[in-house]
């Protein structure tokens, strides 16, 4: 949009990048928490904003963003390796809220192996997915302009969000209709 508005190429990524940014600083501010997640995110974003900056280079700022959807392919896929799927993590964070939970929400996981595949294959088919991401944005980068690389490069990553979150929220009720999944 800031491109459409006559920024040039760079300061139009500088500038949607610094907005994200602000929006997670300001977030944390105002909850008053900052989870690893979120310090992961505004790392990352605070190096891409800065090669921006300092480099100019809108193909080096977009390579960033494919190598750091490589890099979260690779811890995801790495933790199914190793046997703790980043799900676990995630859903103990959102659901085992409590001591109790989240004491139930660790039994669960050693007891129920219906339980551990819905995480896993959450894991695993989303590390995948990012994985695809990665190389997908660096054909965009060496096959688009620099004035489409911007949309291009964001609207991936909306689709995959989207689409990933979409599917894992799909994928976990059909798990619990189908009784492979048992609700917490």
């Amino acid at each position: 949009m800031l491109h459409a508005l006559g920024w040039s190429a760079t300061a139009a990524y500088a500038g949607a990048v610094g907005a994200s940014v602000l929006c997670l600083g300001v977030s944390a501010l105002v909850k008053r928490h900052f989870d690893v997640i979120a310090a992961a995110m505004l790392a990352m974003f605070t190096v891409q904003l800065l090669v921006s900056l300092v480099t100019g280079s809108l193909r080096l700022s977009v390579g960033i963003e494919a190598l750091t959807s490589a890099i979260g392919a690779t811890v995801l896929l790495v933790s199914c390796a190793v046997g703790r799927p980043i799900f676990q993590t995630f859903a103990m964070r959102v659901a085992g809220t409590t001591p109790e939970r989240a004491a139930a929400m660790r039994h669960r996981w050693s007891a129920q192996p219906a339980y551990r595949r819905l995480l896993t294959r959450l894991t695993l088919v989303s590390g995948a997915v990012l994985g695809i991401e990665s190389v997908v944005r660096l054909v965009l980068i060496a096959t688009l302009p620099p004035g489409a690389l911007v949309g291009a490069s964001r609207g991936l990553q909306m689709v995959t969000l989207v689409g990933l979150i979409g599917w894992a929220i799909l994928y976990g009720r059909r798990s619990l209709r189908r009784g492979s999944a048992v609700r917490v």
